[in-house]
């Protein structure tokens, strides 16, 4: 595969956020039609709880169905990554990376239980999971993802960068956030976590939006958001898919992968990585769908009737809002999509990669390179491009990348 990669819009991989509002609402089903409208193949990684969610949000039928149409490949991974705690509260808190597995909660038993609870007939419910398990793909934990963490902990700046975009995309207004100083001491396997923000305080800010139940802010979240910004990473890489990402999420994504090139070439500090392109008149099916998801069952019918538009596309080189718009209309008319009020979308496509990578083809990574740039880098000169379909505004993400 060439430099050019795979053709806009063709493949998008969506995960699941872990907190959708104020509620423990994992998938954002809103956004996830979205993807499905724009996107031919739409991959999601489910865990056990976010698989039973997805089959009651969507129903039984309409899960299957996206399934069995192709429009939406599912894969199950019994556990996740994170980071672990020990001596919290104390002068010896410590954190580190981990990757859990949850044996007893095989696909198996997770797909009859979730169908079972939707149908409220054990007989059919187990009768269609049967039926659905074999065309889901289990996938495997990746041991790779805990010691390319460790790498993204140790390097300082994007550290530094990562933090404070986490503080500022919850806390906006805070000054600090643009200013405070971090930084992990290796202790054996674990890091210490040095810091001049006070946590107590910005928590008392952020329970004025968040309930403190739900969420709160402490160097242990800052670093899962970053080992789950890798882990988001290397999916999409391995399905050769851009990414569906809210604004903090690009902005992450913008700042690994900018450490990564500079270290090849300090003279790409200023190039502009990625590209903003809008439709502005699209339509606002995310908010539509979230203020009434049990409208998500028409969704079928537009995407059915999308299809030869979307099998067109990915054969171009990034449509353009012309084409977009064009799209937006032909599912619109006569389906409960044309009601709907406008919306702005907005995707970052990574042009400025093809130039940034044009030094390093052929050579190799180098001791400047660890373990996990090289993985990055990698892909990259392969031909996997991170484009983004950014849910919300794009200008964090923007400011980030130099415009």
């Amino acid at each position: 595969m060439g430099l050019t990669g795979l053709s806009m819009l063709e493949a998008i991989c969506f995960q699941p956020s872990g907190m959708i509002g104020n509620s423990h609402q994992q998938i954002d089903l809103g956004a996830l039609a979205e993807c499905l409208v724009f996107y031919g193949q739409v991959t999601i990684v489910l865990n056990p709880g976010s698989f039973g969610e997805l089959v009651r949000l969507c129903g039984a039928e309409m899960f299957s169905e996206l399934i069995n149409e192709g429009f939406l490949n599912v894969e199950f991974m019994n556990g996740g990554y994170g980071v672990r705690t020990e001596n919290a509260g104390t002068k010896a808190e410590v954190h580190f990376p981990v990757s859990y597995a949850l044996p007893s909660l095989d696909l198996n038993q997770v797909a009859k239980k979730a169908f079972a609870e939707v149908t409220g007939k054990s007989g059919k419910g187990h009768r269609m999971a049967e039926r659905i398990v074999p065309k889901i793909k289990r996938h495997r934990l990746n041991s790779n993802v805990m010691q390319i963490a460790q790498q993204d902990f140790e390097d300082v700046d994007f550290l530094q960068q990562s933090a404070r975009e986490i503080v500022g995309y919850f806390l906006p207004d805070l000054p600090e956030a643009k200013s405070f100083f971090i930084q992990l001491h290796r202790v054996g396997d674990s890091y210490s976590v040095e810091t001049d923000l006070d946590f107590l305080s910005v928590n008392r800010l952020l329970a004025k939006r968040i309930s403190p139940e739900l969420f709160n802010l402490a160097p242990a979240q800052i670093l899962s958001r970053i080992v789950n910004c890798r882990a988001g990473l290397e999916i999409s890489a391995m399905a050769q898919a851009e990414l569906a990402t809210n604004e903090l999420e690009s902005a992450l994504v913008g700042h690994r992968l900018r450490s990564v090139l500079n270290r090849r070439n300090k003279s790409l500090e200023q190039m502009e990585l990625f590209q903003r392109v809008t439709l502005r008149n699209g339509k606002a099916i995310r908010e539509a769908l979230n203020d009434q998801p049990d409208r998500f069952p028409e969704l079928l019918d537009v995407l059915r009737r999308g299809r030869r538009f979307r099998e067109f596309v990915v054969g171009l080189e990034g449509p353009n809002e012309e084409l977009l718009a064009a799209y937006t209309e032909a599912i619109s008319k006569d389906t409960w999509i044309g009601s709907v009020p406008a919306k702005t979308f907005r995707w970052a496509i990574a042009t400025g990669l093809s130039v940034a990578l044009t030094g390093t083809i052929g050579l190799g990574v180098g001791v400047a390179y660890g373990f996990a740039d090289e993985l990055i880098l990698d892909r990259l000169i392969g031909g996997w491009r991170p484009n983004q379909f950014v849910n919300g505004s794009l200008k964090r993400f923007i400011e980030v990348n130099g415009r």
